[in-house]
């Protein structure tokens, strides 16, 4: 997945801050197996010794059977409220509307790593698992992710045959690595031209009968 620049930079709440933590965890392991000469990553496809993608099931481009490391992220919750958010409005015709909002959204990275069998599955695994607590500082300069959890889990190997576009049942093995996040959002509501508009426009809409009526058909 990859956003064009123009996409983040229009949005109406800022970059993706999901989007940002995958490519953060991205960024990490493409170093981290860049240094490791056994499972080195490369830029370059037909060099590099392991795949490391956000595409699952991911189809690899040859018929090599070289370890690959699949991410996804596992949506986002709020968990907490800034003590600072305690304007609202009544309703959308109050005008003491809220100035700021401030929340803490919790995650968590799922990071498979496969290989042609489960001791190469659980090697990689565990050196991801204990690459994550040792540079997670490292991690969260990157961007995205706020706060990462010093205490990943890692799973036994399993059958991976479905995250391999192909694959047969046995041909590949994974260990799933969870790593929990935190992302922090703020938002000004008077310095954010958009949430004021779209603010006008709800109001325009509420109060006209003929725009009100149109809502119900939805």
């Amino acid at each position: 997945m990859q956003y064009a620049p123009d996409i983040l930079s229009d949005s109406p709440f800022g970059a993706d801050k999901l989007y940002m933590s995958v490519r953060a965890y991205t960024i990490f392991l493409q170093g981290f197996f860049a240094a490791w000469e056994r499972y080195r990553w490369d830029s370059d496809p037909e060099i590099s010794k392991i795949a490391i993608t956000q595409s699952a099931p991911f189809a690899p481009p040859t018929e090599s059977k070289f370890p690959v490391i699949i991410l996804a992220s596992n949506g986002a919750s709020w968990v907490t409220n800034s003590p600072n958010n305690v304007s609202h409005a009544q309703d959308i015709f109050d005008d003491n509307a809220p100035q700021a909002h401030a929340n803490l959204a919790q995650s968590s990275m799922s990071i498979y790593a496969i290989g042609s069998s489960d001791t190469e599955a659980a090697l990689i695994g565990w050196n991801i698992f204990n690459a994550i607590p040792a540079m997670r500082n490292i991690i969260q300069k990157l961007g995205g992710p706020q706060w990462i959890s010093h205490l990943p889990t890692l799973s036994a190997p399993f059958d991976a045959s479905a995250l391999i576009e192909g694959a047969q049942e046995g041909q590949w093995f994974a260990t799933m690595i969870q790593s929990p996040f935190v992302m922090s959002q703020e938002v000004f509501m008077l310095g954010n031209p958009f949430l004021l508009g779209a603010i006008d426009k709800i109001r325009i809409i509420a109060e006209s009968v003929h725009l009100g009526d149109r809502v119900m058909d939805v």
